[in-house]
């Protein structure tokens, strides 16, 4: 490869700067002492993953030319004077991106690139580096995928920010008319649309997770949404529809050893006296030799799963004893037998481990549901319904099980008042009657709330041709798990 003189550096937005695991990347290959803050057509506009809680992240965007943001310049920490001197740092700052070594050696990958930008003062014949610049778009463009489509660098109707050769097409800053190029990290945006500065906080407030935001702003790296994000990522609280959705935690029944689906139901996670539980309804779960398991919708490589196995539950048989009977009458499970009335449509067991689960979005026609970590319930402070209060459940509904996915429709019944409690199942008013048992199916199990978030029952029969819906009472649940927790304690005893 030819020798070119030629000063350039590394245009850095978001976490290049920042992230602890890009430390030594920063230290091997970047002057830290030059570093110049320059104007950029910035926003925060791509849904990232688990390491970020589906927050979003930076990116170029053409239609911010009138309403910069800023990031940084840094140059190479050595004189880079061949171009297989620059390969090695344009490989090093692809691993520093990806956060793993490239297996390719092409600048672009799946979801990013590696773009360049050429000072215009060396496009004019009166310069004597454009040669050495033109050898270098050259070569840029040699190592650019055949495949490489602009168009995925942009959203909407706005120009591509990188061209067919791997150009990035900023407005050179006028901060580095001494630098001859720079180069830049730049991912997709995989949007059909941006997110306005509310979407963008309130994911943060409800992820509860800043870190990139606050990071970027505290090292001098901002977007003209910074302000409008600020305000909207401190608000406190998730809104009710968003908590009911995440809430909720999607279940199914598997035979194994294949893990075929053989039902759908919904439960959610409690924290209770220092542990967490696992609830649901006993006629999700209890289906001869088969397992119950948490489908996490986290994302899967090879042949694992998303299952998570709870492994076993409880479940209470419930008699009606004669008012002379005398337990002391009762010498075996027999004579038991005789007296038993049903078996209680509850289910519960402990969870004792960490287990991540995500909310997949969800995009209804009046709102959206954030994609976002799952929550849980917090028992202690769960109670009965009052009647003045609206309440609502969510989940997944019309299961279609396919050879390699299985597909729902995601489902929000909100609005609902109550009615009352017979024996242990309160029972709630539908707004709308209900006129099939199919849009509720997949639903049995979900956590009931009330306006303010606080679990009052879950979700466990509905009455076709009526606007009735019953939930197994929280409060008689918990009676049920203090009774477990109890015989537990005694057995250790013992």
């Amino acid at each position: 490869m030819p020798e070119f003189n030629l000063k350039g550096g590394v245009l850095i937005i978001g976490s290049l700067w920042w992230d602890p695991s890009r430390e030594q990347w920063r230290q091997d290959c970047l002057n830290l002492n030059e570093v110049r803050n320059v104007p950029l057509p910035i926003r925060y506009g791509r849904l990232s993953g688990p390491d970020r809680r589906y927050t979003h992240t930076m990116v170029f965007s053409s239609d911010c030319k009138t309403a910069l943001g800023t990031g940084l310049v840094i140059t190479f920490k050595e004189e880079i004077k061949k171009f297989n001197q620059l390969h090695e740092q344009v490989m090093a700052l692809m691993a520093a991106e990806m956060k793993k070594s490239p297996e390719i050696d092409r600048y672009n990958w799946g979801w990013g690139m590696i773009g360049l930008a050429i000072n215009p003062t060396h496009q004019l014949e009166s310069s004597e580096k454009k040669s050495t610049c033109q050898q270098l778009k050259d070569y840029w463009q040699s190592k650019i995928g055949k495949a490489f489509n602009p168009d995925e660098y942009k959203v909407g109707k706005e120009k591509p920010i990188i061209d067919k050769s791997g150009n990035l097409l900023i407005n050179w800053p006028e901060e580095l008319m001494d630098y001859d190029f720079i180069i830049a990290a730049v991912t997709k945006p995989a949007l059909s649309e941006y997110p306005s500065p509310q979407e963008i906080g309130r994911r943060m407030a409800y992820n509860e997770y800043r870190i990139y935001l606050d990071s970027n702003i505290k090292n001098g790296i901002s977007t003209f949404q910074d302000a409008e994000i600020l305000v909207a990522a401190q608000e406190q609280g998730m809104d009710i529809l968003n908590a009911l959705a995440r809430a909720s935690i999607p279940l199914v029944v598997v035979k194994p050893p294949d893990y075929e689906p053989l039902g759908f139901g919904s439960g959610c996670l409690v924290n209770y006296k220092n542990r967490q539980f696992l609830l649901s309804v006993e006629h999700v779960a209890n289906i001869k030799g088969a397992g119950l398991c948490i489908m996490t919708y986290m994302p899967t490589t090879g042949l694992q799963t998303n299952l998570y196995s709870v492994g076993s539950t409880w479940y209470f048989d419930q008699y009606k004893l004669p008012k002379n009977a005398s337990h002391h009458g009762i010498a075996t499970m027999e004579e038991l037998a005789k007296f038993y009335d049903e078996t209680l449509d509850i289910t519960f067991c402990e969870i004792k481990e960490h287990v991540e689960m995500i909310q997949p979005e969800w995009v209804f026609p009046e709102f959206t549901i954030y994609k976002g970590p799952r929550i849980a319930l917090t028992l202690e402070t769960a109670g009965a319904p009052e009647k003045g209060k609206e309440y609502g459940f969510a989940g997944s509904i019309r299961h279609d099980v396919g050879a390699a996915s299985i597909k729902t429709v995601p489902t929000m019944k909100a609005g609902l008042t109550y009615g009352g409690k017979i024996g242990m199942m309160e029972y709630f008013i539908s707004p709308d009657l209900i006129k099939d048992a199919d849009d509720y199916r997949g639903c049995s199990g979900a956590p009931i709330l009330d306006e303010e978030g606080k679990l009052v029952a879950l979700a466990a029969i509905v009455k076709t041709g009526s606007k009735l819906v019953f939930g197994f009472s929280i409060q008689e649940c918990r009676r049920l798990i203090d009774v477990t927790l109890l015989h537990e304690a005694e057995d250790i005893k013992d």
